[in-house]
């Protein structure tokens, strides 16, 4: 939510009609964009992708040399700001891994979406002393491992499978946010085909559909989820609005013109119920679940576990206890030397399998059967 208020505020001023009529446009964009990366890394490559755009729309319709000098003036006054506002933030990360990035994230994106997935197999400690697990930066578990779409034909072909699936994807998110609101969109892009040059008379939306293809066109790369387009459904509302207005000015429409708004602000409204009714309590089963186990496991303790790498995590954040993986991958010699390795305090069994009592046989069971299907043994 925070990179959305943040990306609005850019777009309110990248969008307003008067925009680079004065030289503090460009480095307003450029500060808040610097600040957007800081909340999200994805927002710099959109950035460099969208303003410069931006700008030359601005550029190739506006008239007079002194116009187009200011926007000149603008768009390298904001890319500057930017750069110098993001390198702050990239100069710092760089030095942390040993060469020159903008995020730690690549390697760790292409892990996922790879058709070579990496599997890690021995347990990974916590990247620092201050965090819980390696999730607080995945990509020190994956140095030296990565994929190169380009690497071979059988490569890139797969890449490009992900992208029209990414695609397809986005596209379904947009309709199930509000078909209402798709309906009015593509009705009136496609009302422009024979007359294109009316185009020019809404350029704010013409500029809305450019971000969103930009915007959810980069994710589409990599990685396809709702939660990635949440800056662009609030656009996407004030779009079908616009639209909607236009709309309402046509002879036909004036009398029925409240009634489509109230459709249209229903249409918005299933997502977010659904997912409010979807998601209560949720994560509360754990939270109940660690104040139990903290009568037994001390902050600050190492911990490992058997299997369920998601519920071992949220345990081990409500704990303050590091997490340092499953072992499911390992067999019964290999997790004993890898518990000995990293000094494994407390050992947690998910699920009813007598394996780990067997395993676990000469260490003492500390939960006294308080924590249902968990069962938690103490090494040290």
């Amino acid at each position: 939510m925070l990179l959305t208020a943040v990306m609005l505020t850019y777009l309110l001023i990248v969008f307003k009609k008067d925009f680079a009529e004065n030289w503090t446009d460009g480095i307003l964009c450029g500060l808040v964009g610097g600040i957007a990366y800081l909340t999200k890394s994805f927002f710099l490559p959109f950035f460099y992708c969208h303003f410069p755009l931006m700008c030359a729309m601005r550029f190739f319709s506006r008239k007079g040399n002194g116009g187009k000098k200011l926007i000149i003036v603008n768009a390298l006054a904001g890319i500057a700001t930017c750069l110098v506002v993001s390198g702050l933030w990239v100069s710092t990360i760089s030095a942390k891994y040993g060469h020159i990035t903008a995020s730690s994230q690549g390697s760790v994106v292409f892990s996922v979406i790879s058709p070579h997935p990496h599997v890690q197999k021995g347990l990974v400690p916590p990247p620092n002393k201050t965090a819980i697990s390696i999730w607080e930066d995945p990509s020190e578990a994956l140095k030296g491992i990565g994929w190169n779409p380009f690497a071979s034909y059988a490569d890139l072909k797969y890449w490009m499978k992900v992208i029209i699936r990414n695609i397809l994807n986005n596209t379904r998110f947009f309709a199930v946010f509000s078909p209402v609101a798709l309906c009015l969109c593509l009705g009136f892009f496609l009302s422009f085909y024979r007359a294109p040059q009316h185009l020019k008379d809404h350029t704010i939306f013409v500029l809305s559909c450019i971000t969103i293809i930009i915007y959810a066109g980069g994710y589409s790369l990599l990685l396809s989820d709702e939660r990635f387009l949440w800056p662009l459904f609030l656009l996407y509302m004030l779009m079908s609005g616009y639209c909607l207005d236009m709309l309402a000015q046509k002879s036909f429409f004036v009398k029925k013109a409240d009634l489509l708004r109230f459709i249209l602000a229903i249409s918005f409204l299933s997502i977010p119920v659904k997912n409010l009714y979807e998601n209560f309590n949720t994560g509360k089963d754990i939270f109940l679940l660690s104040k139990k186990v903290s009568q037994h496991i001390a902050p600050k303790s190492k911990i490992a576990s058997d299997t369920d790498w998601y519920r071992s995590l949220f345990l081990a954040y409500h704990l303050g206890a590091p997490l340092y993986g499953t072992a499911d991958k390992l067999t019964k010699d290999e997790l004993k030397s890898e518990l000995g390795k990293y000094a494994i305090d407390y050992f947690l069994v998910w699920g009813d399998s007598t394996e780990g009592a067997r395993f676990w046989e000469g260490h003492m069971r500390v939960d006294n059967a308080d924590t249902g299907d968990l069962r938690i043994y103490r090494l040290r």
